[in-house]
């Protein structure tokens, strides 16, 4: 999943995609509140954000079973409560945290290519709710299958999905990008980071899937260590997107020592490096001749995006962009061969993904595209550094948002009455977003329908990405900080 780039620097969020992970750290003394006139607002604005993420998560205990636990409720309330006295000191001191200014020493391509990232992952999910037999190869169901403009639409979405795959290997690059530029850090400093920003949102959010499954409550000790051993043995049943993360997670602990090589690397060495990369994938993929070194496959892809976000590497860049259309053009070709071969799904995939020349030069397009944007055109306003502030949040959340608009996430029984009647039809079917997907669906074809799922889940994760990472996660991400980065024994003597 975003899950994000690499979700713990400068904002996959920074995965996902939490603040920028090398800012410099200033005395609050130092730092002046661009928001020092209106505290009086911000603060009311902070207290209507929690009551709002208390009644979000209210309506989401509720949708469980059907019922509303004051238990849980009170649980629910600790974090939330937690988190808006922390944002209101942070807001007394002149500390706050909002969305990065347009001044700041951001590169706002990247941050572009994130938008572009979750959107792909988000497509990726959603051709799989609604149109489950391009993967499975089974029939596609009846009612949706009446409702396709074409026999070959199926094979257009399966292509669309295929394309957007590579958004999830776009993250890995990113962060490739970010965490191999070198940074004088000390090994702890990075890890604990890492921690800060990357592994605890991802355990607390795989709390929240089991919690919306219903396999949290009632709350126990055996109940709590199993899904501890199931979050550190990638038990991904229920967030099956958490897969992209792990991996990233893994290339953490390399890309420390990787720093040290890049650090002095000559350009001219790296491009053969990546260039060597593209090769390995080849020779893996095509040829029984496995010469995969340890450079290939996941930390092949992130040390190309080091190489492709190089100043240097700009002169490629129309050359990347027209090899990335090519490989658009043949995995569609690989598509359609394979449906009237017969061989569906299977016939195709594994000449494309994961670690293949098609995806390499599929992935490296989307940069040369981003780069070759002219500097007018590159979005640098405030929705822009909104999703990518809040990217790693919003890929986290993003396949609960699916489902509630969907209406299939929750329990399909309720405690009987009109007030319930309508409290679950309002938040167990996602509401008017639903009701619009269900219109479009029937009245404008698949196509719109897709295309407003798609936008609907990017725009309510990001909100609702949001409202938990200032309001619930803050929290426990502060406690960390104070007893673990703070703590004096921990700090550079």
């Amino acid at each position: 999943m975003a899950a994000h780039s690499d979700p713990g620097h400068n904002r996959i969020s920074e995965v996902p995609p939490l603040a920028q992970a090398d800012a410099v750290k200033q005395p609050a003394a130092d730092r002046k509140d661009p928001n020092t006139g209106s505290r009086p607002l911000g603060a009311v604005t902070d207290c209507a954000s929690a009551a709002l993420t208390m009644a979000l998560l209210a309506a989401m205990s509720f949708a469980v079973d059907g019922e509303l636990h004051l238990s849980h409720l009170l649980l629910l309330a600790v974090p939330v409560l937690a988190s808006l006295v922390v944002r209101l000191n942070d807001r007394a001191v002149g500390r706050v945290s909002g969305v990065p200014s347009a001044s700041s020493k951001r590169e706002f391509r990247l941050d572009l290519l994130r938008l572009f990232a979750i959107t792909g992952v988000i497509c990726i999910h959603a051709v799989d709710a609604m149109f489950p037999s391009v993967t499975t190869g089974a029939a596609p169901d009846p009612t949706m299958a009446a409702l396709l403009p074409g026999t070959g639409t199926l094979d257009l979405y399966a292509a669309l999905r295929t394309c957007c795959y590579g958004f999830n290997i776009v993250y890995i690059m990113i962060s490739g990008a970010l965490l191999m530029r070198w940074k004088d850090e000390p090994l702890k400093d990075f890890y604990l980071k890492r921690v800060s920003k990357v592994l605890l949102p991802l355990l607390i959010y795989y709390f929240f899937y089991h919690w919306q499954n219903g396999m949290l409550f009632p709350l126990s000790a055996a109940r709590i260590g199993s899904i501890f051993r199931g979050f550190f043995t990638a038990d991904i049943e229920l967030c099956p997107f958490y897969w992209l993360i792990y991996i990233i997670i893994s290339l953490y602990l390399i890309y420390p020592f990787m720093r040290y090589m890049m650090k002095d690397l000559p350009y001219s060495a790296l491009t053969v490096l990546a260039a060597g990369i593209v090769l390995f994938s080849g020779t893996v993929s095509y040829t029984g001749f496995v010469f995969a070194p340890v450079i290939g496959f996941w930390l092949g892809y992130a040390i190309l995006g080091y190489w492709v976000t190089r100043p240097e590497s700009r002169r490629f860049d129309r050359f990347l962009l027209l090899f990335g259309i090519v490989q658009a053009v043949v995995i569609f070709r690989l598509i359609r061969q394979s449906t009237l071969n017969g061989t569906g799904y299977n016939g195709y995939m594994g000449l494309i993904t994961p670690y293949t020349p098609i995806m390499v030069f599929l992935c490296l397009g989307y940069f040369a595209f981003v780069y070759l944007l002219p500097k007018r055109l590159v979005p640098g306003g405030k929705l822009i550094r909104f999703f990518s502030k809040y990217s790693f949040s919003a890929i986290l959340v993003h396949w609960w948002v699916l489902y509630f608009i969907l209406g299939r996430f929750y329990a399909q029984s309720a405690s009987a009455g009109t007030q319930t009647g309508i409290f679950r039809s309002l938040f167990l079917s996602g509401g008017i977003f639903h009701t619009i997907y269900d219109a479009l669906l029937m009245n404008a074809g698949t196509h719109s329908a897709l295309i407003w799922l798609v936008a609907a889940d990017l725009i309510l994760s990001a909100a609702v990405g949001a409202l938990f990472e200032e309001y619930v996660l803050k929290a426990p991400l502060r406690i960390w900080d104070l007893l673990v980065i703070r703590r004096p024994f921990l700090r550079k003597t």
